[in-house]
């Protein structure tokens, strides 16, 4: 019975190297079989050369490329420090592969969740907070309160610049708010997150798009006009011009307390209370900020809602020929029957 010899067996003599390196001496380098060095690769010769000549860089010659080889040599670099390491080619370059497994990860991690209503807690924070996108969305909006995007962009321009705001049209309780920069967009996120408004928690995350597209006009059944996408880039109304950019150390988390500025010299408190609260339901009381100087007050409202609605749809408004400012303010006032320094 014949037996089967293996199919690639080494010891047969075709397959023995064909350039053999001599040791004997530098002036006879190589013994060649049938002329076979002119036939074999170019980096292949540079190798089996630089082998002979620098016999130390032999161990990790399989695993570094000759011209690096050649580049450490020249510079002194420890040939046994040298390695390969796994790379990703990328839009943005070469990056470790390692690296790009950890960056990966980072961008496939999911979101927090919408139903959470822990405001003080930080895990929510930071995640959404670690991206870097300027599109926010906001959840939990009263589509009773806000209508259109005129006093959504009154109540997100206390955090920040912004660019474009869209209310979703199937779902009014939702909204894309398109920041001026990444910091703005963590101001809202920051202050804003979890704020109990109208009987509900808002939640705000961070959106998967880059900018909000404006279409046109959508008009209902009525012929009403819906202005649920506006741009705002050119707008008057933002707060923190670059002449202004000292305001942005006055942002803090809505309540119940708002600065209005921009007053009249002399004005009767009662009609400017009686502009801002026709009710008679949502105000308190106020204080001037300083005596003798009426162009600033303090405004103590009944709630949280109460001041977030007067901020949206008072901001600006023209009391006797002044645009008065509305923002919150983390001041307080001394509790009813004390007096105040300036008083005392």
């Amino acid at each position: 019975m014949l037996s089967r010899t293996p199919k690639y067996d080494p010891r047969v003599a075709e397959f023995k190297p064909r350039v053999q390196i001599n040791r004997l001496g530098p002036h006879r380098r190589f013994s060649m079989q049938h002329d076979s060095y002119a036939m074999e690769p170019q980096f292949m010769r540079e190798r089996t050369v630089l082998r002979d000549h620098a016999p130390r860089i032999r161990e990790p010659a399989h695993r570094v490329p000759v011209n690096i080889l050649e580049i450490a040599a020249a510079h002194k670099i420890p040939l046994k420090s040298l390695t390969m390491v796994p790379c990703v080619c990328t839009r943005d370059g070469v990056m470790i592969f390692d690296e790009y497994i950890k960056k990966l990860r980072d961008v496939k991690s999911p979101s927090p969740s919408y139903h959470s209503s822990d405001r003080s807690s930080s895990s929510n924070t930071n995640l959404s907070e670690s991206g870097s996108g300027k599109v926010i969305m906001i959840h939990n909006l009263s589509p009773e309160v806000i209508k259109d995007v005129n006093p959504l962009f009154m109540f997100c321009s206390a955090f920040g610049n912004v660019d474009r705001i869209k209310i979703m049209f199937n779902k009014r309780d939702t909204a894309f708010i398109q920041m001026a920069s990444v910091s703005d967009a963590n101001n809202i996120i920051r202050h804003c997150q979890g704020l109990d408004v109208w009987g509900k928690t808002l939640v705000i995350v961070r959106s998967k798009i880059d900018n909000i597209h404006l279409p046109y006009t959508l008009v209902n059944e009525d012929n009403e006009e819906l202005n649920l996408t506006k741009d705002f880039t050119n707008s008057p109304a933002r707060r923190f011009s670059p002449k202004f950019e000292k305001r942005r150390s006055y942002i803090c988390t809505p309540t119940k307390m708002l600065h209005a500025s921009n007053l009249p010299d002399s004005f009767d408190e009662a009609e400017f209370r009686a502009a801002l609260d026709p009710k008679n339901n949502q105000i308190v009381r106020m204080k001037p900020m300083t005596k003798g100087n009426f162009h600033m007050h303090i405004i103590e409202c009944v709630d949280t809602s109460a001041a977030v609605n007067i901020l949206m749809f008072k901001h600006l408004m023209k009391f006797q020929g002044n645009h008065v400012r509305f923002s919150f303010t983390a001041a307080t006032l001394p509790p009813q029957g004390e007096l105040v320094a300036y008083e005392q």
